[in-house]
């Protein structure tokens, strides 16, 4: 299983938002929603391209943008306690 984020121009307001994230919700064994953004670690059995068709199929208009990139173990950031700890543990685990 893979992790991958996932950043797009969607947010609460869209009227795209619930389609997107039923999608995420659909597509991930797990997933995290980085607080007051539009980012999201998601951890899936699918492929790259295969999320990315899912999310792209959920939208009902060409206003919207996302990009999906695989998490690799080799990453860095200015996060808090908390936020590492559910990266480390459910994202960059190999469960």
């Amino acid at each position: 299983m893979a992790s991958y984020i996932v950043v797009t121009s969607v947010d609460k307001n869209s009227k795209d938002f619930g389609d997107f994230l039923e999608v995420i919700e659909n597509c991930s064994s797990f997933s995290w929603h980085f607080p007051r953004s539009s980012v999201w670690f998601i951890k899936s059995s699918l492929s790259t391209e295969d999320i990315t068709d899912r999310i792209a199929d959920s939208f009902n208009t060409d206003d919207e943008s996302f990009i999906v990139v695989e998490i690799k173990n080799n990453i860095q950031g200015w996060l808090t306690d908390d936020e590492w700890d559910v990266i480390n543990n459910n994202i960059l685990t190999g469960k």
